[in-house]
């Protein structure tokens, strides 16, 4: 078995290289990557996906650092929708692709400070506010189009100046290893490239697609070992 999924992997070699290649042609990418079981021993490698428009590719590694986005996407222009890890960063220098951030990053550390200070639920009112227009948007089916941009500069524009001139006034207000210090000054720092979407109507708020195609991945796994611990059981 082992032999036969190496010689199907010499065989789907060129599709993965254009899967990649499409990729990194592609204007707009989202990224994002997980730990995954490597067979045979106990430590980890990465899975990571990277998907544009309605191609989805993913690429493993034993490593989690930048190496396997430069090989993807070097030398590539556009927007790389990610999270904060700084492994992407040699994909979004000055030559490279422009960074954009994820609203749902910021909204789980806020709602983890939830207990700890009333704002956090005055942030995640804020941000409810954003995925409403997004909502109502989709609803009218103007997803990528000049009225959805419109409608971004008109209406979210002014909730994110509200948001984050709420989180400036907090900044130094909570300590900064304390949950809410955390979810302050994660959304500070990355500022600039939260707000991205709100100038290109075809990026997205967030970077969910990257984490559902992910999923699955952590689902085969779970499913796996849970397999294997009910096979080892079962050996006397």
């Amino acid at each position: 078995m082992t032999d036969l999924f190496h010689r199907h992997a010499e065989m789907l070699a060129p599709l993965a290289k254009r899967l990649i290649a499409i990729v990194k042609a592609s204007d707009i990418v989202l990224a994002d990557e997980t730990t995954i079981r490597m067979q045979g021993t106990l430590k980890r490698a990465y899975l990571w996906t990277f998907i544009a428009d309605r191609t989805i590719t993913y690429v493993f590694s034993k490593s989690r650092s930048g190496e396997t986005p430069v090989e993807a996407l070097g030398g590539s222009k556009g927007t790389l929708l990610v999270d904060a890890y700084t492994g992407y960063n040699q994909v979004t220098l000055a030559e490279g692709r422009t960074r954009a951030g994820c609203l749902a990053h910021v909204r789980r550390k806020f709602f983890d400070a939830r207990e700890a200070s009333p704002v956090a639920e005055t942030v995640l009112t804020i941000m409810r506010d954003i995925y409403v227009v997004e909502h109502e948007i989709k609803a009218r089916e103007l997803v990528g189009t000049q009225e959805h941009l419109s409608l971004r500069r008109t209406r979210t524009r002014p909730l994110l100046a509200k948001l984050f001139h709420l989180l400036r006034k907090e900044r130094g207000r909570h300590p900064p290893k304390t949950p809410m210090g955390k979810a302050v000054q994660y959304a500070l720092k990355n500022h600039r490239a939260l707000t991205r979407f709100t100038g290109d109507p075809r990026i997205p708020p967030d970077n969910n697609r990257s984490e559902a195609a992910l999923r699955i991945v952590a689902i085969y796994g779970s499913l796996c070992t849970s397999s294997s611990s009910t096979r080892n059981h079962e050996i006397p």
